[in-house]
């Protein structure tokens, strides 16, 4: 069952963070993240608000990779991939979607980049 309270966080984080608001974003994400601890999702999303605002690089890859491999899915590593290009690291970026592409091969958004 879904918590609705860690859904409302993420979706105001993610709004926030589609506007370029990252360190607004943060707050939000961090709550839905600790509401709802087992969600891959929020915590790829956590790891490219932490890249985006604080430039905490180490801290956003584990957060991202821990949740590429939990969810195989495209969101998870394009957020991985999001995470690489923020810091400059251009060529693991290509990595994590080239490797994406083994688990989500129908997820087009990984060719697309």
């Amino acid at each position: 069952m879904m918590d609705t309270e860690a859904f409302r966080e993420f979706k105001t984080g993610l709004t926030f963070l589609r506007d370029n608001y990252a360190v607004k974003a943060l707050p939000h994400m961090r709550r839905a993240v600790d509401l709802d601890k087992n969600n891959p999702y929020y915590m790829s999303y956590l790891g490219v608000v932490l890249a985006r605002s604080e430039g905490k690089w180490g801290e956003a890859e584990r957060l991202c990779d821990s949740a590429s491999n939990e969810a195989e899915s495209g969101t998870a590593v394009l957020n991985l991939a999001e995470v690489y290009a923020t810091a400059g690291r251009r060529d693991d970026a290509v990595d994590a979607l080239q490797t994406g592409l083994k688990y989500a091969r129908r997820d087009i958004r990984l060719t697309m980049r």
